[in-house]
């Protein structure tokens, strides 16, 4: 049975199949006195992070996110297998049972499409239905990207592999990236030119949530293709039985949705919650809402500009 080249790093996998071709001999002292040196000696290995770069930590919650969605990839591998020998059976439906689960999962692990979802209602008072629309739509977009690019790699090159991808992510990821910072900078200009413009003693409505933001923000964030749906995409065109992996997309997409919209919720119940607490004092509840309004907007920028600064375009 032939391995999925989808779920091992290339570079992983040329270690794992490249055994070492030196002699298994016994070390003589020439090579013992050798090694003494070379262990007084810091290591001249190259790295893949730059000279002086912090050592990558991930916690612990995403790294079980991590571990868990491979262990849903290596199923979903078996059950497209079975797709292919048997269409239409029993491994369809559990195909999709598993899409769904991954959906969920992956959008818990770390990504930007919940961050600007919270980070956008933070700044403005929004409704559970603008959660819901905000939650679905962006990972809908981020959905039908990935289905996009693989779909387009397959027709006009007539082959899609994982480096392909890649290439293409690449260049959408400083466009995705620099119209979240430019939409961020928007929301910080428009709340402060609003209190520039407004005193506190006349400001009566709070900044709320509209559709023009919420589908900017989704644009911009769901440029960037979704890596999951590409690696399910990949496997079952690499198996020709790319319907199968089309048809996943849209479970694949509730799951998504479906926790992007409950992060979403949370941040739209904690908001008002600190706003109709604060609505005591009418001075208060304008602070409390200018300085949420900073404040996600300012998460905006800098998430648009960290993740700028990750993929080494700033």
């Amino acid at each position: 049975m032939a391995q999925n080249p989808f779920l091992t790093p290339p570079t992983r996998e040329r270690a794992i199949e490249q055994p070492s071709k030196e002699p298994l001999t016994a070390p003589t002292e020439q090579d013992r006195s050798a090694g003494e040196e070379r262990t007084t000696q810091p290591s001249r290995e190259p790295s893949e992070r730059p000279p002086g770069a912090a050592p990558r930590f991930t916690p612990p919650f995403f790294a079980e996110m991590v571990a868990m969605q491979r262990e849903l990839r290596q199923r979903m591998t078996t059950y497209a297998r079975q797709i292919q020998e048997q269409p239409f059976g029993a491994a369809t439906w559990q195909l999709m049972l598993l899409s769904f689960l991954y959906g969920v999962i992956h959008a818990l692990g770390p990504g930007h499409g919940k961050s600007i979802v919270c980070s956008y209602f933070v700044s403005r008072r929004g409704t559970w239905r603008q959660a819901l629309l905000f939650g679905n739509l962006i990972t809908t977009i981020h959905i039908f990207s990935a289905v996009v690019i693989i779909t387009g790699l397959s027709w006009t090159l007539g082959r899609a592999n994982i480096a392909a991808f890649h290439a293409v992510e690449g260049r959408l990821q400083s466009i995705s990236y620099g119209l979240i910072i430019l939409i961020g900078l928007f929301l910080l200009a428009k709340t402060l030119f609003d209190w520039w413009r407004t005193p506190s003693v006349e400001a009566a409505e709070c900044p709320r949530a509209n559709p023009r933001d919420i589908i900017s923000l989704s644009l911009a964030t769901g440029l960037m293709p979704c890596p999951g749906a590409a690696l399910i995409l990949l496997f079952t065109l690499s198996l020709n039985v790319f319907w199968a992996g089309l048809t996943a997309m849209i479970p694949l997409a509730l799951g998504m949705g479906l926790t992007a919209s409950a992060l979403g919720l949370l941040t739209v119940g904690s908001t008002n919650t600190v706003l109709n607490l604060s609505s005591r004092s009418k001075r208060l509840l304008v602070a409390m809402h200018r300085i949420l309004a900073c404040l996600g907007a300012l998460l905006i920028i800098l998430l648009g500009t960290s993740l700028l600064l990750t993929a080494g375009f700033l």
